[in-house]
């Protein structure tokens, strides 16, 4: 995975850029709509992996 994350997850809304006029002007999705959304707790994708709510045992 890009940025050096190994999930989805733990991207931040300073991660996301987005295109806000015809002249390329890119911002966060941050400072674009004032978001930023919680911190989501992780600890390794084998952790996902055995978590009984996404299907592990």
């Amino acid at each position: 995975m890009h940025l050096g994350y190994e999930h989805p997850c733990q991207f931040t809304m300073d991660d996301v850029q987005v295109n806000l006029d015809d002249n390329e002007l890119n911002k966060s999705l941050a400072y674009a709509y004032g978001y930023n959304k919680p911190k989501v707790p992780f600890n390794g994708v084998q952790e996902l992996k055995d978590c009984s709510y996404l299907g592990g045992k």
